[in-house]
């Protein structure tokens, strides 16, 4: 009778672990009988006299360093620990508290009074300009005086790639020196210098807010102040084709004139700018945007549209648009009026703007009281 088909498999699965099984005692009896030569062979060897001598010798070279370390670890710990040394004082100490430090002012009449150009009214002659610069000046006065008389006039700005740096006007005559830069590179230049571009390119003339230009025979004029100096409020120059024109083809006409005068609101509202302008001259943008208008080459005037502070605008008696061609009688079309006029407003006690508005000549006053030294004295 043939046996069950599970119990063959239990039979198979018996003999097949007691053969692994004999394998695995084969081999772990190879493995101990090879570790049991080896060290039978490595006592063998370390059991020679000369091999034994050698084994004596490291281990008591061992020996020696470890006793040598722990006598020097005991040695030190009988000496205390020297103090810690004093932590030297922070002459100049970083602030942190940068929310509340305010910007530290700046006196400009001293700057004013220093005279860093030298005093007004003192001149320089072409000749000792030259030679300060190791030149000889390209023509003397009486030649200039006729040779250069009048070029700048009608003379339009020039589309060379170039930059007016600085100048150095000698006489009114239009001698000097200007610094000019040309791809990030400034060099100075004297009347009768050929200039780095392309074309026959020569400095002719160097006036005091400007230079002309000698292009293949044609006066073109670079500018040194592009905004009239008005540059940190002028947010960009208005087209003359934009301008509300006349029959003649110019700039706003005035068809009639009149005279405002701002209220006391408007008098308190002016002094408190007028005080923040000599600090900060940027806080007025908060009040007025200032564009600057051009008639072809000739600067008219800046006009003028409400800032953040729309109501203090307002308040100040202009009005969005308004084209402010003076103030207190310096006309603003001379590039020369900025300096004075920065200085004269710091002690006027009122302020008279002349405007362009919508065709109307219309005069602004408005009070400022007595200035911050008037005050004090």
């Amino acid at each position: 009778m043939a046996a069950p088909k599970g119990a063959i498999e239990s039979t198979q699965l018996v003999k097949l672990g007691a053969a692994v099984t004999a394998l695995w005692q084969t081999r772990l009896a190879s493995v101990a009988s090879q570790i049991s030569s080896g060290l039978s062979a490595a006592f063998r060897y370390f059991s020679q006299p000369t091999q034994f001598l050698f084994v004596q010798r490291v281990c008591a070279a061992v020996l020696c360093v470890w006793i040598g370390l722990s006598l020097w670890t005991g040695l030190w710990s009988f000496f205390p620990e020297a103090p810690p040394l004093p932590q030297a004082a922070v002459i100049n100490p970083i602030s942190t508290d940068t929310a509340t430090s305010a910007p530290a002012a700046v006196d400009i009449d001293s700057l004013v009074g220093a005279q860093l150009f030298g005093q007004p009214g003192d001149s320089v002659s072409a000749e000792t300009l030259a030679a300060a610069a190791g030149r000889t000046p390209a023509m003397n006065e009486a030649e200039a005086s006729v040779a250069l008389a009048g070029i700048e006039d009608g003379a339009p700005d020039t589309r060379l790639p170039l930059l007016l740096r600085g100048v150095l006007a000698a006489s009114q005559a239009g001698l000097g020196q200007a610094v000019i830069e040309h791809r990030k590179l400034q060099e100075l230049y004297q009347v009768g210098d050929e200039l780095p571009v392309s074309g026959e390119v020569v400095l002719a003339k160097v006036l005091s807010d400007r230079v002309v230009l000698d292009n293949g025979g044609r006066y073109e004029v670079l500018r040194l102040f592009e905004d009239g100096g008005l540059a940190s409020l002028v947010t960009a120059v208005e087209s003359p084709a934009v301008l509300n024109s006349s029959p003649e083809g110019g700039v706003d006409r005035a068809l009639s004139s009149r005279t405002l005068s701002a209220g006391e609101d408007a008098s308190v509202i002016a002094a408190a700018y007028r005080e923040r302008l000599y600090r900060d001259p940027q806080s007025l943008a908060e009040v007025v945007q200032v564009v600057a208008v051009r008639e072809g080459s000739q600067l008219q005037g800046y006009r003028i549209s409400p800032g953040k502070a729309a109501r203090e605008f307002s308040a100040l008696g202009f009005e969005s648009g308004d084209l402010v061609t003076a103030v207190n009688g310096m006309s603003l079309a001379d590039p020369a009026n900025t300096v004075k006029l920065y200085q004269a407003m710091r002690s006027a006690q009122e302020a008279s703007f002349e405007l362009l508005r919508k065709g109307e000549s219309v005069t602004l006053n408005v009070s400022l009281g007595e200035s911050a030294g008037e005050g004090d004295s």
